[in-house]
């Protein structure tokens, strides 16, 4: 029964990542890109907006992992199973 409780958390976890990794890629792609073609030469902005990128692709990466871990898990531990 932990188990399962662990690879839920595990999946949910996965699923606030993948959220939160997808907010940042669109901040990214519609903000950060607005910002580029005002203020391109500025290298503080562009050091900005290629860091919202790289942290959204590791939130990305990192919620996808959790999140097949955590599916791999459940469909591993079938409800009622006893070890």
């Amino acid at each position: 029964m932990k188990k399962r409780i662990t690879h839920t958390l595990l999946l949910v976890c996965g699923g606030v990542l993948l959220l939160w990794g997808g907010l940042d890629l669109w901040n990214w792609a519609t903000t950060g890109q607005e910002l580029l073609a005002a203020y391109g030469e500025v290298e503080a902005i562009v050091q900005l907006v290629g860091d919202t990128l790289l942290s959204a692709l590791v939130k990305l990466f990192a919620g996808a992992g959790c999140a097949a871990g955590g599916l791999w898990g459940l469909r591993r531990e079938k409800p009622g199973k006893a070890r």
